[in-house]
């Protein structure tokens, strides 16, 4: 695989929103915000991101604590420890100064707010809010002690608040909302620790619908931010400093001024013959990513493993590819023992012997293929699609977009073994189910059944478990046969137990409690069978 130039830092990123506030201004869109910078950090090779907008976690200064030294902790302890920690902050500060317009380091106090709190006082910020210099404490005894002592090496952490800070004055005499002002964090007295702390301006309370913060939008450039090929972290942030989009800067020059998040390296693609392949597959939105981890060709991914599908943050129709692509590759190993020719038809390239992209050929099935000039092309597709799992996976977007709801439930029975298979048809279920004219159709074509099949046969796969549970959600909206028919099969039963299993899953579980409390408005249902599974209790935990 090709070589990454440029000093890529590991990064690990903690994104934190809190949107809903009990006594304070709403802040909207700050979910939007934390989930943008989180999507394009987890999609970043090198970076990892967590996050955290949950209004549980987010209501008091104690959880959300709790909630950031959990994500140090995970940092930690990980394998590569990260070069850089950045915690990312949309929310509402409180900053405590001995006057107003104070610019001096030592006479400035600053908190997070929890969404719970009610800061009027100087009493009320340690009581009810989240301090600087417990944070940073938190950070040097949680984060960078543990990486010191095991890997030798200091750890950049720095601090993004995307916020409208509330000023007060130590005797409650009044208080006033800014977007502007100093606010300086101590930093921990010990030398391994860097800290680069940035303050975000002019973030409204009210936003247009969709619009992310100034600070996010800049993050976020295309050309200029720190996702940019060759822009380094400190060069951004510098320069926001000098801008109108930052109240206040401290400590950038901590930050290595060589770490670049993307570093600035020849432009890789992937050869004709892998796009080929993805596009045949529907994947062509894949061959950047692949590019970026030096997969630019069919022997590149022949050698790739499966675990890579997710650290490169490929999705789950890659991952039939590539299993796809390994099966070819052990089979053409095994002729070339036994000094077997490739088979015409084959998914063999003409000459080199390598994997083609003539996936669907790679069947191999002769004898279908005399008298094929006859055939109905659709039932052809049908029946290629059901002699390979990987072919099947190919042909459910196209069930989909024809409403084909028997080819899809007989390949999820084909196939009842493969999770992948599962997973998508479940997917593919739920897609069409959101469909009030489907719903009924799906049920006579033994869908719910076939949802359930692949729930009892994947039970510790979250993947296939979150998107039966959609599937079912869907089915038991506003449909009283539909969720009298899942009662009947055992759909109650099982959407707790996946519940009970998942509860990591945030999405498990929206789309269990949905389907419950649909089941549960139905006196043809009953609530008995939801306590009696123990349903009451995953709803709450939930």
């Amino acid at each position: 695989m090709g070589e990454q130039q440029g000093s890529r830092p590991r990064v690990a990123a903690m994104c934190l929103a809190i949107e809903n506030y009990t006594h304070l201004d709403d802040m909207e869109n700050a979910a939007r915000d934390a989930e943008a910078l989180h999507v394009r950090l987890n999609s970043t090779p090198g970076c990892s991101s967590a996050l955290t907008k949950h209004a549980k976690v987010t209501a008091s200064s104690k959880m959300l604590l709790r909630a950031v030294r959990a994500s140090l902790q995970e940092a930690a302890l990980a394998e590569t420890p990260p070069d850089l920690f950045l915690l990312y902050y949309a929310g509402h500060t409180v900053q405590l100064a001995s006057k107003w317009g104070v610019q001096a380091l030592a006479d400035t106090r600053l908190y997070l707010v929890p969404a719970g709190a009610n800061p009027k006082r100087e009493g009320d910020c340690d009581a009810q809010c989240l301090a600087m210099d417990k944070l940073l404490n938190v950070l040097r005894k949680d984060l960078c002690a543990p990486v010191q002592a095991r890997a030798g090496k200091a750890v950049v952490f720095l601090l993004l608040l995307d916020s409208v800070r509330r000023v007060l004055a130590p005797d409650g005499g009044g208080a006033a909302d800014r977007t502007c002002g100093v606010t300086s964090p101590t930093a921990p007295s010990k030398a391994t620790v860097f800290v680069a702390h940035f303050t975000g301006l002019q973030r409204k309370v009210v936003c247009e619908d969709g619009e992310h913060s100034p600070l996010v939008r800049a993050l976020l450039d295309s050309q200029a931010g720190v996702f940019a090929d060759g822009i380094s972290i400190a060069s951004v942030l510098s320069k926001l400093a000098c801008s109108e989009t930052a109240a206040a800067s401290v400590g950038l020059d901590s930050i290595p001024p060589e770490y670049c998040i993307v570093p600035a390296q020849e432009k890789n693609e992937v050869d004709a013959e892998l796009r080929t392949l993805l596009e045949e597959w529907k994947l062509g939105d894949q061959a950047e990513l692949l590019a970026a981890n030096g997969v630019l060709s069919l022997a590149d991914l022949e050698s790739m493993a499966e675990e890579e599908v997710e650290a490169f943050g490929l999705n789950v129709r890659f991952r039939a590819l590539l299993q796809h692509v390994h099966r070819l590759a052990a089979l053409r190993k095994k002729d070339k023992k036994h000094g077997k020719k490739p088979q015409q038809g084959s998914s063999n390239s003409k000459d080199s012997g390598e994997a083609g992209c003539d996936c669907e050929l790679d069947l191999g099935n002769e004898d279908a293929a005399d008298g094929q000039d006859d055939a109905d092309p659709y039932a052809l597709a049908l029946d290629l699609a059901m002699l390979n799992a990987d072919a099947l996976l190919k042909q459910l977007e196209h069930f989909e977009e024809t409403r084909d709801v028997s080819a899809i439930v007989s390949g999820m029975g084909h196939f009842i073994q493969d999770a992948s298979v599962q997973e998508m048809g479940s997917r593919s279920i739920w897609f069409l189910a959101s469909d009030d004219d489907l719903q009924a159709l799906i049920a006579r074509e033994d869908g719910i059944e076939a949802v359930l099949a692949a729930m009892r046969a994947h039970p510790k796969i979250s993947a296939v478990q979150e998107a039966a549970c959609a599937a079912l959600s869907n089915l038991a909206h506003y449909n009283s046969s539909n969720q009298v028919r899942i009662a009947a099969e055992g759909g109650i039963e099982r959407m707790v137990e996946a519940m009970k299993v998942h509860p990591e899953v945030g999405a498990l579980q929206e789309h269990g409690c949905a389907a419950l409390a649909d089941l549960a408005s139905n006196t043809a249902v009953g609530h008995g069978k939801i306590v009696a599974a123990g349903g009451v209790e995953r709803v709450v935990a939930g």
